[in-house]
Order: structure tokens, then sequence, then C-alpha cells
């Protein structure tokens, strides 16, 4: 069996998609005889440049003018063992994929990635609905089957009129270098932490204006870090709105960090915040709980098990919702924020790890090529 993956970059700020899909091949062909390759567009800072594997493969592409891969041949398979799987959406490349797939009689997997959902699906409108009827809505209906990280993603999926079997798998967590350290005095102030896209998807004006409204004794002793990378001018402007309420000293935007000192980040901070308007999965959210943070995120993102597992908050979006939540758990004993973190750790050793998932995954794909029985995680 050979797995071919497209996505259309693996970039350090391309974001979640890119790193949950390089730690899926690489789990999937460690855990497997399968052979599993991914083809995405050249990057100048890709997260990786070669798999430690030998039955795992990356070819990078130039683009071509209207936004397709320039395979030059090197595209090669045998179709009656062979699965593609893009992932994304609005990317001349997926439908790409999709063409070449059907041409030569291979089954083909897509993971929209949360660019089907309602928020989403708003921003630029009109582009999105034409690309839908010209080509987009053909591809994804001539799917063997269509991905869904949360269930909710899937129901988004059906209220769209698509009828296909959807797989519903979440994105996977490699634990192997994630270990939350024991909570201790790490320095005169607690931390909150955002760290994700700095983009208008991810909250951050109300975030902003919900710290404002934060009583200052509270304050006092905690600090909010905003650690990520975004356009220039967006990220610009919310530096300026720091001044505009008065919470310059209280705010720091740190920008993009990477390897050892995100999990720095991670380790020497005391609560997670995400006040997303729409996240089909939440990489950024799941990481957290494996480093034993309790988080604050919104309704937005598909993590009602922060409530049912006592490890965060789950709200509605606004700013309201948001400052009396960061009011919550700032005021929450660091004894009960340790035990949330340890909490929402179980949870992603359980459910979300890597093994798990890629396990899930591997099992979707010999159901697809008639290997096995249909899962019971596909509905």
């Amino acid at each position: 069996m050979e797995i071919h993956h497209f996505i259309s970059s693996i970039d350090r700020f391309s974001g979640g998609p890119s790193q949950s899909t390089t730690s899926l091949i690489r789990e999937i062909a460690k855990i497997t005889d399968t052979q599993v390759y991914l083809h995405t567009g050249v990057s100048s800072n890709p997260i990786v440049n070669r798999f430690d594997n030998e039955k795992a493969f990356l070819n990078f592409y130039k683009l071509n003018r209207i936004g397709g891969f320039e395979f030059n041949g090197k595209l090669k398979f045998d179709s009656n063992s062979t699965i593609f799987h893009g992932n994304g959406l609005w990317d001349y490349m997926i439908h790409q994929m999709c063409k070449y797939a059907k041409r030569n009689g291979i089954s083909y997997v897509i993971s929209p990635r949360g660019m089907l959902e309602p928020w989403a699906l708003e921003q630029a409108r009109f582009k999105k609905l034409l690309a839908l009827f010209i080509y987009q809505l053909s591809d994804l209906r001539n799917a063997s089957c269509l991905h869904a990280t949360s269930l909710k993603e899937a129901l988004n999926y059906r209220q769209l009129g698509l009828k296909r079997p959807i797989a519903v798998i979440p994105n996977g967590i490699d634990l192997t270098d994630i270990n939350p350290p024991e909570k201790i005095n790490k320095s005169n102030k607690n931390k909150i932490l955002f760290l994700s896209r700095i983009h208008n998807g991810k909250g951050l004006e109300n975030l902003l204006l919900a710290w404002k409204n934060i009583p200052e004794y509270l304050k006092s002793s905690w600090t909010l870090e905003i650690v990520g990378d975004g356009k220039e001018s967006y990220v610009q402007g919310l530096i300026n709105q720091l001044e505009i309420l008065e919470i310059k000293d209280q705010v720091k935007f740190i920008g993009p960090l990477y390897n050892e000192e995100k999990i720095n980040a991670f380790q020497t901070s005391d609560i997670f915040v995400l006040p997303t308007y729409s996240e089909n999965f939440g990489m950024a959210i799941a990481e957290a709980m494996a480093f034993g943070l309790p988080v604050i995120t919104t309704k937005g993102a598909p993590w009602e098990e922060l409530e049912t597992h006592y490890a965060g908050w789950w709200i509605e979006i606004g700013v309201e919702p948001l400052a009396q939540a960061l009011i919550e758990a700032m005021s929450t004993p660091p004894s009960k924020l340790i035990e949330m973190g340890k909490n929402g750790r179980k949870l992603i050793e359980d459910k979300y790890s890597i093994e798990s998932v890629a396990k899930q995954m591997t099992e979707l794909y010999e159901w697809i090529l008639q290997k096995r029985d249909k899962p019971d995680f596909v509905i």
C-alpha cells in the first residue's frame, strides 16, 4: 500500500495542518509497512526537509502559474494499491490531485482542515462560492471518503449536502518529547500564553479587550504573552491597540518561537488561551494540554472535553465570556490549575496520541482499498 499526501505548504508559518500532516506521515511509516509520500510546495523554511524513515518520502515542487504542482514525472504509483490524500481546500493543487486521481482510477481522501467551517466560508465568500461551483464541490462529492477531525466538523459537511462517507479522526499529538514539568515558582509573575498563528480568526482583538477589563489587582501578579507570526500590518495593528487600551506593560508580543524556545514557552506558562472564532480541531489546544496546561478556548473549537474532563474552560465567543473565564482561571489556586493540567494531559494520552491516530488512519486506508471492514469511526 502506498499513501500519497498532498498539502500546499509545510512552511513554519503555514499553521497546524503542516504539523499534523507531517507527524501523521512519520508515525504511519513507523508503525506499518506502508510507504508514505508527502507532496508539497517549495518552502524557504519548511518544518522538515526529510523524514528519518526509509518508508517516508518528501517531495517539494515549484508551482505553475495557476497554482498547481510541477510534477515533472516525479509522481509515480501503482493504482491498485495507492490512495491520494489531500489536505486543505481552495488551493488549485488539491483540484489537480483530484483530477489526477480520477484520470488514473485512484481512490482519494480529502481533509478540508477547517476550510468548510461556517466562519471560514464567510471569509472571501464570493471567491469560495465560485470555486465550489466550478470544481471544489465536484471534487468533494467524488472522494472515496472525507476526513473530519471532530464530529462538529463532520456535521458541517452534512449541512453542506455532502453525502460521502466521513471518517471522524482527530489530529494526533506526538508525545515523545513533550514532558510537562513540575510546576514551580518560575518568576515573579504567573503567565498566560497564547501560541498560534496571529490571524483575524484567532480572536486576539477580543483577548486584548478582555484583558483590559480584568481588575488591576488581579493582573498585577500575571502577564500575558502572545507568541506567533502573522501579517506584519495586522500584528502591528494589535500592538498599537496595547497603547490605546493602556495595557502595553501587561501584554508582550514575542514573535514566533520554534524547537526548544517553543517548548520553554509552554513549560514556563500556567494557563493557555485561544479565543478563536473557528477551529476544526485546534492543534495548539491539544499541544498545550499535552504540556499539562489548563486551557481557555471558545465554542468555535470542538473542545467540550475541557469541561467534561475538568481540564479548562469552554466558553462562548466574545469579550465578556472571555474576561470572566480569565478572571476565574487567574483566581484559581495553583494546585487546582495543576490538577486541571494533569487531566488534560491524560486526555491527550488516552485519545489523541499520534500512535492511535495513525492506527485509525491506516485502518481507513485499508477499508477504502477493501482490505478490511468499515471502521466504526466512519459515518
